[in-house]
């Protein structure tokens, strides 16, 4: 008899708890304030890091490094700062995509980012993109480099792309300019691109180095945070809005212990753990509570994104010889010294430039890509520290 009582109670509890959740949920979902009151969630702890002031990243890096010429001055609109994700107009940000080919024909897109009605005139950024088909971006200010021996690629995503930033003034282009006429610079990122993309291309497409026809050089990979998210595909991935609609269908690929064994999609992976956290993402409570924002990743996942880039080496050695991977760092991201530790500890290079102050006009305010400006320090600092000549 005590045992079922005890039984009626806890079965009753938990009923309650469920209807509980159950009204929670259902008041983010209908409540006109989620939105506004969600935007009260804790930023990130980033590492410490001690900034240098102008005489020491003169000293470090060099003296023109904060000496930004006339022609890469960002121009942004100040009424940006008044905004927020929420005002953009998302359909007015062209993906420069083509589909996958092997022509090399160029074509050159112009692309508009703005905020929706009633303030449509204000611009975020406008940008020209020449392409290839390949959706590769055209590295400029070296057609006059005849007889180049070596290669840099430079990969990542859209901060190496340069969305946002018009022909010539991304920073490959910007490099391309101050390094000698050995080196021919490719331009290997994607916008939305994560080393799982980037493995996929090289273990998939035979044509992937086809453009490189130089045989030995080295690799540049600009760091960003969102290669965490984009590889590991963690509760944030499978949220509603941008994240569930690129990242969940990127190729998934799980690390055994030896390599790195290709899942299909993560929205197509089978794990029971991935599923309940796919449903768990999906509730407006959790996305409210802040679950999947962690200050830091845990150190096998931190781990299995420097080996993530050793596999990227790995791969690329088998094609070229590639001489040193350099993974950069120049904005203050989570988990930045344990990456720079295992990356270290794999054989990889590593370029920290994230004492470096950078002014208000080096990202765009909303979306924070970086600007002309900020391509300007970027290439300074790398010319400092690679010997390119």
């Amino acid at each position: 008899m005590f045992l079922k009582k005890n039984t009626k109670i806890v079965f009753i509890n938990i009923l309650v708890l469920i209807g509980i959740l159950f009204c929670i949920e259902l008041f983010f979902k209908i409540n006109k304030f989620y939105n506004f009151l969600s935007t009260f969630h804790t930023t990130p702890t980033m590492p410490p890091v001690k900034s240098l002031n102008t005489e020491q990243v003169k000293q470090k890096y060099g003296s023109n490094i904060n000496n930004i010429p006339e022609e890469y001055r960002a121009n942004i609109d100040p009424r940006l700062n008044k905004f927020t994700l929420a005002n953009v107009d998302q359909s007015s940000k062209i993906t420069p995509f083509y589909p996958y080919g092997k022509s090399d024909e160029i074509s050159v897109i112009s692309t508009q980012y703005h905020l929706l009605p009633p303030n449509q005139d204000i611009i975020i950024y406008a940008a020209d993109y020449k392409l290839y088909q390949d959706n590769l971006r055209v590295v400029e200010n070296q057609d006059h480099k005849k007889k180049t021996s070596k290669f840099i690629l430079t990969m990542g995503d859209s901060f190496t792309f340069g969305q946002g930033v018009s022909t010539g003034k991304d920073y490959p282009s910007q490099l391309a300019k101050k390094i000698g006429n050995q080196w021919k610079i490719y331009n290997f990122a994607r916008p939305g691109d994560g080393p799982n993309d980037t493995i996929f291309g090289l273990t998939t497409n035979p044509n992937y180095l086809s453009k490189v026809k130089e045989s030995e050089g080295i690799v540049i990979w600009y760091f960003i945070d969102s290669h965490f998210e984009r590889l590991l595909c963690t509760f944030l991935c499978y949220q509603t809005g941008e994240y569930q609609s690129y990242i969940s269908n990127k190729p998934h690929f799980e690390f055994d212990g030896n390599d790195f064994i290709y899942k299909g999609s993560f929205l197509q992976s089978f794990d029971p753990k991935r599923k309940l956290q796919q449903l768990a993402s999906s509730l407006e409570t959790i996305k409210f509570s802040g679950i999947g924002l962690a200050d830091t990743y845990t150190h096998e996942q931190v781990e299995i994104l420097a080996k993530s880039f050793l596999k990227i080496y790995t791969e690329l050695k088998k094609h070229k010889k590639v001489t040193q991977f350099y993974l950069v760092f120049l904005d203050n991201t989570r988990s930045r010294p344990e990456l720079i530790a295992a990356a270290n500890k794999l054989g990889l290079a590593t370029l920290d430039f994230s004492d470096i102050t950078v002014n208000e006009n080096a990202k765009y305010p909303i979306d924070r890509h970086p600007t002309s400006e900020f391509y300007w320090i970027l290439s300074e600092a790398l010319k400092s520290k690679i010997d390119l000549k």
